[in-house]
């Protein structure tokens, strides 16, 4: 979710959002989107199943962050690590702790906040 609130509005929002009402959790939405993709990319995609790793949240003056991270338990995980090995599928990518530093692997581009996922894990 990405949007702008006046600096007033801020402290509501977050009591919101905390409350989880009228709105999809974070594995809620992760399972419908990765559902979405793997639909796209021929890879079936039912019984997702997520372990929650860790919650960060970044505060500035300009901007509030959240971000939760999950580790894909289901089979499907195998699936996509042997679609990223096959040298054939362009679209799965595995990337080790290094590539994501150096933000490619290969030619491709690593976004920037995948370096989240090398941070030290916190308790959710």
């Amino acid at each position: 979710m990405r949007g702008s609130l006046p600096t007033r509005s801020v402290e509501g929002f977050v009591r919101w959002f905390s409350s989880g009402a009228y709105r999809e959790d974070g594995e809620e939405c992760l399972r419908r989107v990765l559902a979405e993709v793997l639909a796209e990319l021929g890879v079936p995609g039912q019984n997702l199943s997520f372990d929650r790793l860790r919650t960060e949240v970044e505060c500035s003056t300009l901007e509030l962050r959240g971000f939760e991270f999950y580790d894909l338990v289901s089979p499907v995980r195998d699936r996509l690590l042997a679609l990223a090995a096959d040298p054939r599928v362009h679209t799965v990518l595995s990337a080790s702790a290094q590539e994501v530093a150096r933000g490619r692997v290969g030619t491709a581009l690593v976004a920037p906040h995948a370096a989240h996922l090398l941070g030290n894990p916190v308790s959710p």
